[in-house]
């Protein structure tokens, strides 16, 4: 298994090579003026991941438009620009240098690529902040990364907790194409050891599977409790189910990355939970989560209600929302190192239920090492209250070091 260095530098010689990158504005206007605040974006919103990230446009449009309608910000209109990264080679490094040189934005909004420490220094370079939306190692690295949303360390380790809870033996698939997915395979080994938790199977499945059942066998063979399907929307479903079929009975722990609304009525799901590094997307009795809602349903109604309609969407939105947060306390014009002094003013913010309590301080990456949960059988309904599980510095800090370490190196 690849180490964190050498998944690090593997991505940043695959993602040098510059190539062309479809532009897509979001909201009604083509174009901008001097009065508008620009902000870019980008993803891979189409191609393997599109069931995941598909939406994200869409969400920036309709939270450009709310906040258009309400008057702007500070006075002025908010312009954001969306990138399609897709899945070609090179395309986010191209994409930033054109939102930055050609588009001139204050911001990176919403980063949802995988191989953000490939550009990051360029940005920084610039002196334009990132605000991501996911959690990669850009996020925990980078002083200029502002993340609005809870850690992947927290949620791996209440994965630790879950699979413990459910018996002590984790078996785990993860996706062969993104370093992300294996970074996410060594977390868990490192983490879980400590939960004393066991993970006899982590295996890793290439996109273009078709017969699952000698990962299976894998499984039943190893006696698993518990499964991790960190794979796509349709490949995780065809894999459980005929996990299922043949056998196996281990409770499910989902990533809140993935929304499948077969969730719903497969018993493949009955018991299992869904970590999350937000709310529930869904959960309307959070203040933020219920402004969202009403934002897609007047301006983003098409993707309501479908796979795309997840978290990663509203992860999208809260990154959008913590831009919006501290370009309002900006005393005068909306500039790149105003909006990182207003990052920094942000003590606690947690825009309306949305994230875990949000603290940011100069030159140093900050993540909120909380988590959420919610259960997907019969309806999505949230646990805790939707409210974040925040873990002690004291028990997640010596797991998380040694961790950031080989990260950076």
């Amino acid at each position: 298994m690849m180490t964190f260095a050498q998944i690090r530098r593997a991505g940043t010689a695959l993602l040098a090579t510059a190539t062309a990158v479809t532009l897509s504005a979001c909201g009604a206007s083509t174009g901008t003026s001097n009065d508008d605040i620009v902000i870019g974006s980008l993803g891979p919103y189409t191609g393997t991941y599109s069931s995941t990230y598909g939406a994200v446009p869409q969400v920036l449009s309709a939270w450009e438009q709310t906040i258009n309608a309400a008057g702007g910000i500070n006075g002025k209109h908010v312009k954001v620009i969306t990138k399609d990264i897709g899945t070609t080679t090179g395309a986010a490094n191209a994409a930033v240098r054109e939102l930055i040189d050609r588009d001139h934005v204050v911001a990176v909004v919403a980063n949802q690529d995988a191989g953000d420490t490939a550009w990051q220094p360029y940005a920084a370079s610039k002196g334009v902040p990132i605000l991501s939306a996911t959690t990669e190692t850009g996020s925990y690295i980078d002083g200029n990364n502002f993340n609005a949303q809870g850690s992947a360390f927290a949620v791996v380790y209440g994965l630790g907790e879950q699979a413990k809870a459910a018996g002590g033996k984790l078996g785990m698939a993860y996706c062969a194409e993104q370093p992300s997915c294996a970074q996410q395979a060594q977390l868990l080994q490192i983490f879980v050891k400590a939960q004393s938790v066991q993970i006899p199977v982590a295996a890793k499945v290439p996109a273009t599977t078709a017969d699952f059942t000698a990962f299976c066998q894998q499984f039943a063979t190893a006696g698993v409790s518990a499964i991790f399907n960190s794979l796509s929307n349709e490949l995780a479903q065809r894999m459980n189910d005929t996990c299922a079929q043949q056998g196996v009975q281990a409770k499910q722990i989902i990533s809140g990355a993935l929304t499948n609304l077969q969730w719903k009525t497969d018993p493949v799901y009955r018991d299992s939970v869904v970590l999350d590094v937000v709310a529930p997307f869904f959960d309307t009795s959070v203040p933020g989560v219920h402004a969202y809602r009403q934002a897609l349903e007047k301006y983003g109604s098409a993707m309501t209600g479908t796979e795309q309609d997840n978290s990663m969407a509203l992860r999208a939105w809260a990154s959008a929302q913590l831009f919006a947060a501290a370009a309002k306390t900006a005393p005068g014009a909306v500039t790149s190192d105003a909006i990182k002094q207003g990052l920094y003013r942000l003590k606690g913010q947690t825009l309306d239920g949305i994230v875990p309590p949000i603290v940011f301080t100069p030159e140093k990456p900050a993540s909120a090492q909380c988590y959420f949960r919610w259960s997907p059988f019969g309806q999505f309904q949230s646990l805790d209250g939707a409210k974040p599980t925040c873990i002690p510095a004291a028990t997640i800090d010596p797991l998380i070091a040694p961790v950031l370490q080989q990260m950076t190196k």
